[in-house]
């Protein structure tokens, strides 16, 4: 079963069960540059990913 994260056009998949920041980290991914989406809802850091998860990353833009 794999967890699947799309960013962009980008769509990365992860085997296993792992937690947000794992995952992040696996895809080299800073975690304070992304907001994560499961289903509509927004994941914290520490939120379990499950098979056949589907999570959208989106970036964080900050200026003035």
């Amino acid at each position: 079963m794999t967890i699947k994260i799309k960013i962009r056009d980008r769509e990365y998949q992860i085997e296993g069960e792992v937690q947000l920041t794992k995952a992040l980290k696996h895809l080299n991914i800073p975690n304070q540059s992304v907001l994560a989406i499961r289903n509509g809802i927004l994941l914290t850091e520490d939120e379990p990913l499950h098979s056949e998860d589907q999570i959208e990353l989106i970036e964080v833009i900050s200026g003035g």
